[in-house]
């Protein structure tokens, strides 16, 4: 109902032919809702519609503006004047870039984001599920997606394996595509799946957790990292959120620590114990869970840490460490779906 509001107000203000960019991630045929607002506001006057999904990633989007992978425009092919305006304003607007734009028509430009994130979130929750299997049959997660990878057709990106994935824009793609499936009576049940999975994935994490302290009751938890991924401080939809919920209902008290994202966290999770360190983070706690894969965790000092701990455990929710290492350390080492 925003982006309609926005359409009428801009179709009504209008002084001349304008061009009305959607960017926003909505349903397909939004567009065309869009066209029809913009007519029936704009007076008479021209008021063309085109679609321009974004493509950013948080932490990397001014990167990601100047050198995109490609830039997506769709038109509206019904309408021939429309097509030509839109197609001669955005090959202006771009030009700058030096990336080719590819046209296409206003559903399936809105189509494609949703697919991209549905496809994205389909590899990580098919890498976790393949994490649960390899702890099973003893194989090692790492090894077999590397492997997986340099498959031409698979290839290697998103097939890492860990807590789930989070964030403002998989959860809701996936969701929102789900729907838009469901609307045209097609079974959502490839999509709902991953979604579910997703969900499984954090209770296993925390099945682990749970296993490796002998019970969670009176525990203390170190938690590092909360927002989604590193180089954000966006808490939404965070599996951290999640785990800390659960880990919180089993009887654990939670200690966190994240370098950007703890003062987004307190308005979720207002009753942990939020530390100004990672030592502090870990000092007496039975078991640290690594979140959230910030390079400075990696730094850490282990030796210092496992004298800091209650009980040298570390659960590597993220596979960001390396066993032997820290096996040979002292800790007990628990990663997700490796030896």
């Amino acid at each position: 109902r925003y982006l309609f509001k926005s359409a009428e107000d801009v179709a009504y203000n209008a002084k001349d032919t304008l061009l009305l960019v959607q960017k926003s991630t909505v349903p397909a045929r939004t567009a065309k809702a869009m066209k029809e607002i913009a007519s029936r506001y704009g007076n008479g006057k021209n008021i063309y519609v085109a679609v321009n999904p974004e493509f950013l990633a948080e932490g990397t989007m001014v990167k990601d503006f100047f050198h995109p992978d490609r830039i997506v425009v769709g038109i509206d092919r019904e309408d021939t004047e429309s097509s030509v305006y839109a197609m001669k304003l955005m090959n202006e607007l771009y030009a700058p870039l030096n990336v080719p734009i590819d046209f296409t028509g206003l559903e399936s430009a809105e189509l494609v984001k949703h697919v991209s994130n549905f496809m994205l979130a389909q590899r990580v929750s098919t890498a976790n599920l393949v994490s649960q299997i390899c702890e099973k049959v003893g194989a090692d997660v790492n090894e077999v997606m590397k492997l997986v990878g340099k498959e031409k057709r698979v290839g290697p990106h998103f097939l890492k394996a860990g807590i789930g994935y989070g964030g403002s824009c998989f959860p809701k793609d996936t969701r929102a595509f789900a729907a838009v499936v469901r609307e045209y009576g097609i079974p959502p049940d490839i999509v709902e799946s991953v979604i579910r999975f997703n969900s499984v994935q954090k209770q296993w994490v925390v099945r682990k957790i749970d296993s490796a302290c002998g019970g969670l009751k009176g525990k203390t938890i170190a938690i590092l990292g909360l927002a989604f991924k590193p180089g954000t401080d966006d808490v939404r939809e965070s599996p951290s959120k999640d785990i800390i919920f659960m880990l919180q209902e089993r009887g654990a008290r939670i200690k966190a620590y994240d370098p950007l994202a703890m003062q987004n966290a307190k308005r979720d999770l207002p009753d942990i114990e939020y530390s100004t360190t990672p030592y502090d983070a870990v000092d007496g706690a039975d078991a640290i869970l690594l979140a959230t894969e910030w390079p400075e965790f990696r730094q850490l000092d282990f030796k210092r840490v496992k004298e800091l701990l209650r009980t040298p455990i570390i659960i590597d929710g993220r596979n960001h460490y390396d066993p032997n290492e820290l096996k040979t350390l002292g800790f007990q080492y628990f990663g997700v779906g490796r030896r």
